[in-house]
Formats: structure tokens, sequence, C-alpha cells
């Protein structure tokens, strides 16, 4: 187990220089289905095996945003901690939505501007990928960024 903390700020930084714009000229010469266009422009992967300060900097990144936010992971007790976390660090912010797996049918909600899927190794293992961003695809903004976080 790594002993060294990642700064996630500066790894975040570097990948989202390689984000595109779904109106921009590489996604329109493309010209992907919505649900692979945010899959391929608009999602950041990254992530070292088991490192230190991983959930802190998750707590963080939905503390710090202004808009809606969705949360997703694969068991509930892990999706239960993020959020108590988030809600002792960041007590006035209830823009996250957190779920454990798939979209409820027929979802209503603000459209995400920030999508965080942690442990995204072992959530895509349990749910389908595809499945996954197709729900996304009209549950985010334009300018959505999808972290997938190990």
């Amino acid at each position: 187990m790594s002993k060294t903390l990642i700064n996630y700020d500066l790894v975040v930084q570097e990948l989202s220089k390689g984000l595109e714009p779904l109106d921009g000229e590489m996604a329109l010469t493309v010209n992907y289905i919505r649900y692979l266009a945010i899959s391929e422009f608009r999602t950041l992967r990254y992530g070292s095996g088991r490192q230190k300060g991983a959930t802190s900097h998750i707590v963080d990144l939905i503390g710090k945003h202004e808009g809606p936010v969705l949360f997703l992971t694969h068991v509930t007790p892990l999706r239960d901690e993020y959020m108590r976390r988030h809600q002792l660090a960041y007590p006035d912010n209830n823009n996250v939505t957190s779920l454990c797996g798939y979209f409820p049918e027929n979802w209503q909600a603000d459209k995400f501007s920030l999508v965080v899927i942690d442990d995204a190794g072992f959530f895509f293992n349990k749910f389908s990928y595809g499945k996954i961003f197709r729900s996304l695809a009209d549950a985010v903004t334009d300018d959505v960024v999808i972290h997938l976080i190990n």
C-alpha cells in the first residue's frame, strides 16, 4: 500500500487539459452518440490502487462543486460513509445525489454538472459501463466532468 499522499488536485488539473467540449470541433468530427461522447470527451480516469487521500479528495471535490453532483459507488456502506463525511465537512452543501448502482426508472432531477464514480473498477464489474453512460447521457450538462476514480 502506498504511503505517499497523492496531490489529486494536480492530477485532475493536468487531466482536465484533455477534456473536449461536446460542441467542439473534435467531438463534432467524430459524431458520437451522446453517451459515447461524454465517455470519450468529458470523463477523467485516474487512481493508483490503494492510496492515501482518495476519500478526502472525493469529499472535497463534491463539497466544493457549486452545481448538482451525482456520486455513484458499488456498495451502500461506502456510499453512506462518503455522505457522512461530506455532511460533516460541508454541512451547507446539499447539492449531492448519491446512488448505489443504476438510476431509478424515469429519473427526474436537475442535470448534473459533476459525476463522481468511486472504485470505478469494482463499480463497472457490477454495473454495465454502457448502461450507466446511457443513463447519464440525458442526466448531465454539456460541460459535465465525470471522474472515474480507481
